[in-house]
């Protein structure tokens, strides 16, 4: 059985004031057999999200996290959350 991981995709910049500073630019959770496999697909669809074909023009790392079965989100639970926030809007 597959693992799932999140991905998390860091810059490494330094701020108007010369401060060093590490946003995040991104997150994607993925299935993998192996934590290796797992970030290299991540890399692949960290890439494709942006539209670029290498991860690292965006990132400069990234963090990975095995996410125990409890704090695993179906594709399906997100979507229909998506779904409700664009009715909350358009009822506004």
């Amino acid at each position: 059985m597959d693992t799932i991981y999140r991905v998390s995709f860091y810059k490494k910049l330094t701020g108007d004031t010369g401060h060093p500073a590490e946003p995040c630019q991104g997150v994607v959770e993925v299935h993998g057999e192996t934590r290796e496999r797992a970030i290299e697909h991540a890399r692949h669809k960290f890439a494709d999200l942006k539209g670029v074909n290498d991860w690292s023009i965006y990132a400069d790392y990234e963090v990975v996290e095995e996410l125990p079965a409890r704090k695993r989100i179906s594709e399906s639970v997100y979507t229909k959350s998506l779904e409700n926030h664009a009715l909350d809007v358009t009822r506004r």
